[in-house]
């Protein structure tokens, strides 16, 4: 600031300036998990409004290591993998 009023003003107050900074916010994605069909639903989910038949899978997954269809095995050391339902 200057001691008294100066006019007309200065074309520049001083050697050092500052840019203008704009910080922008970007939201992270939404990422939706979604369970294998057929699996229960979470705990705390509310029940569902309608009630529909329900009909039997055509896919099962299989676990390889421990051996097992899920949900009967719920983890599983290797990735499971789709196999074709068989009805009997």
């Amino acid at each position: 600031w200057y001691p008294r009023p100066v006019y007309p003003y200065p074309p520049m107050v001083s050697e050092v300036w500052y840019p203008e900074t704009v910080v922008i916010q970007q939201q992270p994605p939404t990422v939706i998990v979604q369970p294998p069909p057929g699996a229960p639903p979470p705990p705390g989910a509310p029940p569902p409004t309608a009630v529909q038949p329900q009909q039997a899978p055509q896919t099962w997954y299989y676990c390889d290591n421990p051996a097992g269809y899920y949900p009967y095995v719920t983890t599983c050391t290797v990735p499971f993998r789709a196999v074709q339902a068989v009805t009997q």
